[in-house]
Formats: structure tokens, sequence, C-alpha cells
């Protein structure tokens, strides 16, 4: 019996990186590829949705939202595979959508932040209750 071809993005950009850069760091180039194209994603809604205002505070703004988003993908992926098991089977697939969401949204991230502490905080003063 053949088997199937293992189609994901993951392991597509595994098999071109494994030839270009090795098969130790083809898993690590892949990954950050596709992070990259997530937040490069992200980052035309973000600035599409932003303020109009000067080129530089826009290239300011991308290289901000890009850097936090290559640096947080994975942890918040981790996360997210931690507390709901149902995307723990294959956690590769949430880079794209994690970090397209990091740069989407990055002027909301403060609000967003603030919601959350807020909720947890009624949370906390309803369960001491």
């Amino acid at each position: 019996m053949q088997q199937t071809p293992d189609l994901d993005p993951l392991s597509a950009f595994m098999a071109v990186f494994s030839s270009l850069v090795g098969a130790q760091l083809a898993p690590f180039a892949a990954a950050y590829t596709i992070i990259f194209f997530g937040a490069l994603c992200g980052l035309m809604i973000g600035l599409r949705t932003r303020h109009p205002s000067s080129r530089l505070s826009a290239a300011g703004y991308a290289v901000v939202t890009m850097v936090t988003s290559v640096f947080m993908t994975v942890y918040i992926a981790d996360i997210l595979a931690q507390h709901y098991p149902m995307l723990a089977d294959g956690k590769s697939w949430l880079l794209f959508p994690v970090s397209m969401c990091i740069t989407a949204y990055g002027e909301y991230w403060i609000r967003v932040l603030r919601n959350i502490v807020t909720k947890l905080a009624r949370a906390a003063v309803e369960s001491v209750k």
C-alpha cells in the first residue's frame, strides 16, 4: 500500500530547505518561513486598518510588529496547544494564524490585554466572594 505524502506547508518547506540548509536546520528554517509569511499577511491587514500616517511611522510599525511576531509566535502557539488539547495534534499549523494575528492586531493588543486583565480581576473577585 502506497503512503500518501505529507502535504502540509511545514513539510513542504522542510523538503525544500533540507536541500538548501541541511536536514538538521530545515525544520527551523521552514517554521520561521511560515511565521514570516503569516506575519507579512497580517501586516498587510494591520496597515490597511491603521489610521493614515507618514511612511516612516508605517515602516516603524511594520518592523516592530514583524519582530514581535517572529519572537512570540512559537511561544503563543505552545501555550494554545497546552490549554486546548484538540489543537495539540499538529501545533505546527498554528504558526501561520498566530503570526498573522500578532501583526494584524498590532495596535489593538494593549486594549485586548487590558480587557483580559479586567476580566481576570473580576473573576478573581467573584471567586473570593
